[in-house]
């Protein structure tokens, strides 16, 4: 049985503009001013694939990478996002220590009141600012999920790396924003220019062209059909056999239509069909007889 699976394309195509911004504000966060990036986009347009390319950019500089991914059933456990960021930050040798330590604020934290909830916050921003001297890039994917208490941390996180190498981008889903609470977090983010946030449109026909190309690999252009069709879907630098012509087509299909200045030419006719078109010539055409 046959597993389907989404077809990468080996080039981020369409996000050029997007990539020079995140190139400009790596460059500034590797130089001490920090930066929080917010990504924008629908469901399956691409975000995972550009949050990855900006990873690699920043590990080219010399910086440490780690995320903080969320699910659905995240937005009732408190401060998840710091969970997970901690669990990946343990797995990478500069960081450990400090997810460790995170781990432990959290598991200390003491009653929900106000006066509580803000020494947590300030404490688990403490022990970040503190520890990260060297380049680094945070990376929170899923915001729409994530519950008040990490929000409040993330925003605080983006007060107070202005003066650290740190590079903050978080993603997020524009169809899926389930609570006013994360789309007011993110309106006093921008309004307070604590984040810069980056869209991420649909292609355009002729982008998704070239990424059919690209995924088919046989050196000519895509079928329009299967452009066509992968338009019509949400769609970033993934292709799935539903958005594009079905996947034994991307696979096998090596067909292209003749272009309009090059004639179709008539398949070849056997032997006994000319000798039978030759004796029709030469009886002429046949006439019923009268009545």
């Amino acid at each position: 049985m046959s597993r389907v699976t989404p077809l990468l394309c080996p080039l981020l195509v369409g996000r050029d503009d997007l990539l020079d911004l995140a190139d400009r504000r790596l460059a500034d966060a590797v130089e001490g001013r920090g930066q929080f990036i917010l990504l924008a986009g629908e469901a399956g347009i691409g975000k995972s694939r550009f949050l990855d390319s900006v990873a690699r950019k920043a590990r080219s500089r010399g910086a440490e990478i780690a995320k903080g991914d969320l699910a659905p059933q995240d937005m009732t456990v408190p401060g998840a996002v710091v969970l997970d960021l901690a669990r990946t930050m343990q797995r990478i040798e500069p960081l450990a220590q400090l997810g460790k330590d995170l781990l432990d604020v959290l598991q200390a934290a003491d009653g929900d009141e106000p006066r509580s909830r803000r020494l947590l916050v300030l404490g688990v921003v403490d022990r970040i600012c503190e520890s990260l001297i060297a380049p680094t890039m945070l990376s929170f994917e899923d915001l729409q999920w994530a519950d008040q208490l990490s929000l409040e941390i993330v925003a605080e996180l983006a007060r107070r790396i202005r003066d650290r190498p740190v590079l903050l981008v978080g993603a997020y889903r524009t169809d899926e924003l389930p609570t006013s609470t994360i789309r007011e977090w993110r309106s006093r983010l921008l309004t307070q220019r604590l984040a810069e946030e980056a869209r991420l449109a649909p292609l355009t026909l002729d982008q998704t062209a070239l990424m059919t190309t690209l995924i088919l690999a046989t050196g000519l252009p895509a079928p329009a059909t299967s452009s066509t069709r992968s338009s019509s879907a949400p769609t970033g630098s993934r292709c799935t056999s539903r958005s594009c012509s079905g996947r034994s087509a991307m696979r096998h299909d090596r067909t292209v239509a003749p272009s309009a200045n090059q004639p179709c030419r008539r398949p070849s006719r056997t032997p006994s069909s000319r000798a039978s078109s030759a004796s029709r010539r030469k009886l002429g055409p046949s006439r019923r007889p009268a009545r």
